[in-house]
């Protein structure tokens, strides 16, 4: 890889760590920002949430539409003559395999980092729920079953990520962005 390639930062974590948020302020720094979640929405236009397309699908079928995104993007960005990207991925990576593969199997050809953003289990968990109960969770006693996703994410998110932010120990959301943008 020459010092011309493209840098491509992969934003990962759980549903509601901030993902969204912070590619959206690197957008403002003007880096060309992905969501697999709104791209997910584009190459299933009849489905008005992920939630919804989640529910309709099923798991098995909702990773491979997720893969399919994830492919989309990286398309988009191996055709781009732009050198800056970051890809929020959706808080599910670590329970698709092929997605973290992908992404393992692209640093072949570009030059990318993916960062893990960690936060407290007690805040993901009120962020993930206040619009509704995600689609992957069951009614009862859904707070553990989310404590217990989030655990073995948290393991694969730790082992699969070039490096990790705390979110818990930044001072302010400009102190992470600052660090995300640092990449480029």
């Amino acid at each position: 890889m020459n010092s011309d390639s493209k840098k491509v930062l992969v934003i990962c974590g759980m549903k509601g760590a901030g993902k969204s948020f912070f590619a959206s302020k690197l957008q403002e720094r003007g880096i060309i920002c992905f969501d697999t979640d709104r791209q997910i929405l584009l190459d299933n236009p009849y489905f008005q949430s992920v939630r919804e397309l989640y529910q309709r699908i099923g798991e098995k079928l909702f990773r491979q539409a997720e893969l399919q995104a994830l492919q989309s993007v990286f398309e988009s960005i191996e055709s781009s003559d732009e050198k800056h990207f970051c890809i929020a991925a959706g808080g599910g990576l670590a329970a698709n395999p092929d997605g973290m593969e992908l992404i393992s199997s692209m640093k072949q050809k570009l030059s990318i980092r993916t960062a893990y953003l960690r936060q407290d289990k007690q805040i993901l968990y009120q962020r993930a729920t206040e619009k509704g109960l995600p689609a992957y969770l069951n009614h009862s006693d859904s707070q553990s079953q989310f404590f217990s996703i989030t655990q073995e994410r948290d393991l694969t998110y730790l082992n699969f990520c070039d490096f990790v932010i705390e979110l818990k120990e930044c001072r302010s959301s400009e102190e992470t962005e600052d660090l995300l943008f640092s990449f480029f």
